[in-house]
């Protein structure tokens, strides 16, 4: 069952409460319109601990801030999880930036191998 109301029980904020879809939305800014980037989201459990996961791929014009902005703060009004993950290519100065300036933390290094190394990073609902 879906809990709309951010304030649900606690026991009922695992991702086996929230639609499995992955969603999609165009983020605008609220003042001029401009296209600041798209968004995609979707559910993840760890352990117990539900959170949303998500990936904005910004315009260059837009305010890449403003976009993750944006989207949390309608993820933590909309729905009951607590938690807000991101990913970013450990060499992506401007995705980590744009992260850190919507006040999320780093949470540490995915090591890939041979890849590029993703660095984690969180935002917690009780952070803002």
């Amino acid at each position: 069952a879906w809990a709309d109301d951010p304030r649900a029980d606690p026991e009922h904020r695992t991702a086996a409460a929230i639609p499995p879809a992955v969603h999609r939305a165009s983020l605008l800014d609220p003042v001029t319109h401009a296209l600041l980037g798209a968004a995609s989201w979707h559910a993840v459990e760890h352990g117990g601990c539900a959170a949303w996961k998500i990936r904005i791929t910004p315009y260059s014009s837009g305010d890449t801030t403003a976009a993750y902005r944006l989207l949390t703060d309608h993820l933590f009004a909309t729905t009951p999880i607590d938690r807000i993950e991101a990913t970013a290519s450990a060499d992506d100065s401007r995705t980590r930036q744009a992260l850190e300036g919507a006040s999320f933390r780093f949470e540490g290094v995915l090591r890939s191998g041979a890849a590029t190394d993703l660095v984690l990073y969180g935002l917690l609902r009780a952070d803002r």
